[in-house]
């Protein structure tokens, strides 16, 4: 046993010896590898090395061939040959199964960062909503006129800049870091200025965003009207903006009614301060630097409105000299005071104020309508006393790096009030007194901080509030017997007030690439009460508190296309229901010539400016909250399809828009002494909107038409199918004509519409829908008196003095027999205004 034992030992140990002996070359070539080159290509040190180890490698052969190596070393392993070889050259390898790959290395690609605050040259004051081109990256500036742009590459990049009403400046930013930028005015203090080769970012800037336009504040100042109004005179004569009617007070943008639409100023809601001479704009003119127009379709940034929106941004401040302007015309005066403070900061200060009665003794027309007679037309006099007022105070600090910080307040009221008495036949007499007020307040705090890398936080917390009372009382009595026929009394009061708070932040992910959100806090108070002899009518006061966000995402995809798809969510805390509004816009444009643009979404409103009719059919609008308990949430659609060709001088735009909107609320008194009923209904408004602008030289010539209507359906109609809407309007065009001649400025404008449609009370009788027609001109004159300049001008409105009808103001009078009074004023007639400005 031991002998078998040791001879089955003695055959392992020579068996193991064999299979050593027989494998050791191949482990002395795997861990030995001898490389031996002297100042050859590495292309073929990598073939000797593929031979002598047996591995297999791919590589590009040209590539290669242009490096040159010298090596005389031993290698364990082919990677640490590899590895070796490579070292000092731009390349890398990685191995894929049993093959080396070797390709060459990425460059690291360095980001470099810049920072841009545009600003105006003259005042320090920033510009916000500048269009910035980096290449082929398009980026328009914030609130406080910064901008961010992440660059690839090589360090230094060169943009074009343009700001309505200023030159536009090309520069280049060789390093990264915080730059400012300044942009010339094309006019600076009064005075045309002329910068030869450069040329002026001009009166509208349209087709560039669905839906969307900015306004040249520049621009308006030198339409006909006096300059007290120039933003309504600029906005009036904008394509989907209603001008027919001249109803300045409250917005009438494609087919949406009144309150469904929104002015907004340094980020709070102005509710109408009541205008009855339209010649007074909500905003003061001299305070505002900023002008744009969300006609409809806009992204997921704004909301609570389903009509459309004008978002006007106030001056800072001039930081650079002390100014006063002061503005003098046939119905205000108007100054403003503008001081800097300790670095760059300053303050603002501007009031307004009618310094006579506006109104002398006034004409209105009157049809009467008898049962078994024809309608008779006759006229009254009116004798209405008006006074206005506003006042604005607003401090801001912007620091270099585009850090703003801003509070901002606001004030106004305004008080009208007129009777009438008059012998409308031998035995009768109608007397009637009628006032309304009112006052409304704004204040905004808003503070901007840009982050590293081109981030942006903002918070911003403001507040509004509007208080309307107004009383309406009239008689008509029977002389001989002496006797009341008729004695009817309306009064209400109506209160609405907005606290908005929000957070808001940017991330740039990339220059083609950016993030921006928001959470925010929404609280809304109503209040109405309506009476009248015989009952009250109403008695409605509540509280909404409401939670939203958004988010929404700016993408440029290739050179060509962008889109923005975004999502604002709502929840509504006393409904307690979420209640989200998906959006999403697009802009294709291979040139910059041509681009196509289009916007839906979806937008909720949970205020109403709701429509009372009484039982003569005369129209009363009232602020209440759409709580979506007792007043339904207004919920829209909004499908906008537009395109644009531009040229440096030469410009066409078109865009279809279509709204339908649901939830809309509306009360019927069907009998004098009956409580109202409230229906709920839906309008369609669609149509479509063309621009034409051109210029020559310095002058601009532009014309807007809107084909459109506005359509509205109620359970109380006899027939179950949509109606005209109150406001519908078929067609309306509108052309502007502007020359330019150095301190010279002339312009006129003229404005036809198709008509609206009457109150179905009105009949067939001698008052009939009849076309809107007005032609204005103006000429303003530019001079200087040491450092003092002056601009003066005069303007006459309705040159042709052609009668138009104010839709707004119909107003019926029912008294015994089926016998009735129908009571209109007419619009501007023939007026002339004259205008002084003084800048110190």
């Amino acid at each position: 046993m031991k002998l078998f034992q040791t001879k089955f030992k003695l055959a392992l140990n020579r068996a193991l010896l064999f299979v050593a002996i027989a494998t050791m070359p191949v482990v002395l070539k795997a861990q030995f590898i001898v490389i031996s080159a002297n100042n050859e290509p590495l292309n073929k040190v990598m073939i000797q090395l593929r031979d002598s180890a047996g591995i297999q490698l791919s590589f590009d052969d040209a590539l290669l061939s242009t490096f040159l190596i010298s090596s005389h070393q031993t290698f364990p392993t082919p990677e640490a040959a590899i590895q070796s070889l490579i070292k000092d050259f731009p390349l890398q390898y990685e191995k894929s199964g049993d093959v080396f790959l070797l390709f060459p290395k990425e460059k690291p690609v360095k980001n470099y960062h810049y920072r841009g605050v545009v600003k105006d040259k003259n005042t320090g004051e920033p510009l916000p909503y500048s269009h910035v081109k980096i290449h082929k990256t398009r980026i328009i500036t914030d609130l406080s006129g910064t901008f961010s742009y992440m660059h690839s590459g090589d360090s230094g990049i060169s943009l074009t800049i343009s700001h309505l009403g200023y030159f536009i400046h090309d520069t280049v930013m060789s390093t990264p870091g915080s730059h400012t930028v300044n942009l010339t005015p094309s006019v600076i203090g009064l005075q045309e200025v002329i910068i030869e080769g450069q040329r002026i970012e001009k009166e509208l800037q349209i087709g560039r965003i669905a839906g969307v336009m900015r306004l040249n504040k520049f621009i308006g100042r030198h339409l006909p009207g006096n300059a007290d109004n120039s933003i309504y005179n600029l906005l009036r004569l904008q394509p989907g903006i209603m001008a027919s009617g001249e109803s300045a007070n409250d917005l009438i943008i494609r087919g949406a009614y009144e309150g469904q639409s929104e002015v907004r100023f340094d980020g709070f809601s102005i509710f109408g301060v009541k205008n009855y001479n339209d010649n007074i704009s909500a905003v003061n003119p001299l305070i505002t630097k900023d002008i744009e127009v969300f006609k409809s379709g806009y992204n997921a940034r704004y909301g609570n409105r389903v009509g459309g929106i004008v978002n006007i941004t106030g001056i800072n401040g001039n930081t650079h000299k002390p100014t006063f302007q002061l503005n003098l015309n046939n119905f205000t005066a108007n100054a403003l005071l503008e001081l800097p403070l300790s670095g760059n900061s300053a303050v603002i200060a501007a009031f307004r104020q009618t310094y006579y009665n506006l109104y002398s003794p006034e004409t209105y027309s009157i049809l009467r309508r008898r049962a078994t007679r024809p309608v008779v037309p006759a006229d009254i006099s009116v004798f209405p006393d008006y006074t206005f007022k506003d006042a604005n105070i607003k401090y801001s600090v912007q620091k270099k790096n585009g850090d703003l910080l801003y509070i901002s307040l606001f004030g106004a009221k305004d008080e009208f009030n007129y009777e009438l008495a008059e012998s409308f036949s031998q035995n009768r007499q109608i007397a009637k007194q009628f006032s309304e007020a009112n006052h409304q307040a704004g204040a905004a705090i808003y503070y901007g901080k840009n982050w590293a890398k081109g981030n942006k936080s903002s918070i911003t917390v403001a507040a509004s509030g509007l208080n309307t009372s107004f009383s309406d009382r009239y008689t008509i009595t029977q002389i001989n017997p002496d006797e009341i026929v008729t004695e009817r009394s309306y009064g209400a009061i109506n209160r609405i007030g907005n606290f908005d708070s929000r957070f808001e932040h940017r991330i740039v992910v990339h220059s083609n690439h950016t993030l921006e959100g928001a959470i925010g806090i929404t609280s809304n108070t109503t209040q109405v009460a309506c009476d009248s002899l015989t009952v009250a009518l109403l008695n409605h006061q509540t509280a909404t508190l409401r939670l939203y966000g958004y988010l929404q995402d700016h993408l440029q995809l290739g050179n060509y296309i962008t889109i923005v798809p975004g999502i604002r969510m709502n929840y509504a805390v006393k409904a307690k229901r979420a209640i989200p509004e998906p959006r999403i816009s697009a802009a294709i444009s291979k040139n910059q010539k041509f681009i196509l643009t289009l916007a839906a979404g979806r937008y909720r409103q949970f205020i109403s400016k709701v429509l009372f009719l009484d039982a003569a059919g005369n129209r009363k609008y009232v602020w209440m909250n759409s709580d979506g308990i007792h007043i339904p949430v207004l919920a829209a659609t909004h499908l906008v399809i537009g395109s644009t060709y531009s040229l440096a001088t030469f410009q066409v735009s078109g865009e279809f828009f279509y709204t339908h909107t649901t939830g809309v609320s509306r009360y019927i008194r069907a009998t004098a002494d009956s409580q109202p009923l409230r229906y709920q209904g839906e309008i369609m408004a669609y149509g479509l909107d063309l621009y034409l602008r051109k210029e020559i030289k310095q002058h601009t010539f532009w014309v807007s038409y809107t084909l459109s209507r506005a359509l509205e359906k109620f359970p109380y109609f006899a027939e179950d199918e949509f109606r005209r809407a109150l406001h519908d309007q078929r067609h309306e065009l509108k052309t502007a004509l502007l020359i330019n001649l150095a301190s010279w400025h002339f312009s006129t404008n003229y404005i036809y519409g198709s008509g609206q449609p009457l109150p179905t009370w009105t009949g067939a009788g001698e008052l009939r829908e009849k076309a809107y027609s007005r032609l204005d001109v103006a000429a303003t004159y530019a001079f200087s008196i040491k450092k003092i300049t002056m601009e003066a001008g005069i303007s006459v409105l309705n040159l042709l003095n052609t009668e138009n009808i104010k839709y707004s103001n119909y107003e019926r009078i029912v008294y015994p027999a089926n016998n009735s009074i129908t009571l209109f004023t007419e619009a501007i007639p023939i007026t002339p205004t004259l205008n002084l400005k003084i800048v110190l």
